[in-house]
């Protein structure tokens, strides 16, 4: 085969640009800035200044924030292996390494989408369960005070009940609710604790911060679901089992939650264990025959469009999966709802309001 003639090869040579200039300008303008603050696009590149979630700003408060990062270390509850108090710590630290910033599907870059902002963790004033639940409240209410969406990191699913309480709270009505879950998370109380890692959607109706008409589980799955959390068919919600998913598929699922939750204010919480534990084992309690994470992306892709106003991602235990796979994927995850949650801020208020990351000193 002949050489190419030199008019192929002047073409080809037209295409040859730096590696972060791009076609649209105002995308290289915001990578040229943020590079130049210290934000960096590859490990390959050295170390970010940054070590808030995907290298968002670290701040002290959630004024002025689109989104708000918040982190839960506990299992203090947690019915299974301890661990999950380590998960927000995996997820940041592999946040850092080749992931983002923009969307593969949507090629949208949330941190121009959205001011992105990490407020660290929780601190805990004590160690009893109430008194972090209530810690909990407090934190979030006040994320949510200033008008910031939240996005948790956890931490053991028992956190979630008091997030639902305070964004409820905030709002003032009861919240339509999307729970990705293998365990319908609505039994009773258990060894004298009235909310806890397998109650929390229970109490959560009970107090009034989510409407369980509008409330749908995914997922759901394993020998005595229908035997502990009846409550969640008595009371209305709509559950789908890791088995319909599979067979009905994900156009099925995500037309029902469409129509289940409609143009409500709605809360989207994963646990991990909703996955299937061939892709998900570092949770607390993985269960086979569960969502596989291309299911998982797939539902949160269909949520564009929807009322979301928070998320959470919970149960993440990297202790059960020293490999570090089970890390990445619930990275990943959390970039999908990072990712959701910026189609939805943008969406609610018809602006972007792009990150700005401090100048170095």
């Amino acid at each position: 085969m002949p050489k190419m003639s030199e008019e192929r090869l002047a073409k080809y040579r037209k295409m040859d640009k730096d590696l972060f200039e791009f076609d649209d300008p105002a995308i290289t303008a915001w990578f040229t800035d943020a590079m130049e603050k210290g934000v960096r696009l590859s490990a390959a590149h050295g170390p970010s200044r940054f070590t808030g979630l995907f290298q968002s700003p670290q701040v002290k408060s959630a004024d002025g924030l689109d989104i708000a990062v918040l982190g839960i270390p506990m299992d203090i509850n947690a019915m299974g292996t301890a661990g999950t108090r380590h998960g927000p710590h995996a997820i940041r630290t592999q946040s850092l390494i080749d992931i983002g910033a923009m969307h593969d599907v949507t090629e949208k870059v949330p941190f121009m989408q959205c001011t992105i902002g990490d407020l660290g963790d929780v601190v805990f004033s004590r160690a009893a369960l109430e008194d972090r639940l209530e810690d909990i409240y407090a934190s979030v209410k006040a994320l949510a005070d200033t008008g910031a969406m939240p996005l948790i990191l956890g931490g053991e699913h028992t956190a979630t009940y008091s997030t639902l309480r305070a964004l409820s709270d905030v709002h003032d009505e009861s919240l339509a609710l999307i729970h990705i879950d293998a365990h319908g998370d609505t039994m009773s109380a258990l060894d004298g604790d009235r909310v806890n890692d397998g109650s929390c959607m229970r109490y959560g109706v009970l107090d009034g911060a989510i409407d369980p008409e509008k409330t749908i589980q995914i997922g759901i799955r394993n020998s005595y679901s229908k035997l502990i959390w009846k409550f969640s068919y008595d009371s209305g919600m709509t559950v789908i089992t890791g088995q319909e998913v599979h067979d009905k598929g994900m156009p099925y699922v995500i037309a029902k939650v469409r129509e289940i939750v409609g143009d409500s204010k709605t809360y989207f919480t994963f646990d991990s264990d909703g996955l299937c534990a061939s892709a998900m084992y570092g949770t607390t309690n993985p269960e086979l025959f569960g969502l596989t994470p291309w299911q998982a992306r797939e539902l949160m892709l269909g949520c564009r469009g929807l009322n979301i106003i928070g998320a959470d991602y919970m149960e993440h235990n990297p202790i059960k999966d020293p490999s570090g796979y089970s890390t990445l994927v619930s990275t990943m995850m959390v970039f999908e709802l990072l990712a959701m949650l910026a189609d939805s801020r943008e969406a609610a208020t018809g602006r972007t309001n792009p990150t700005i990351w401090p100048a170095r000193s």
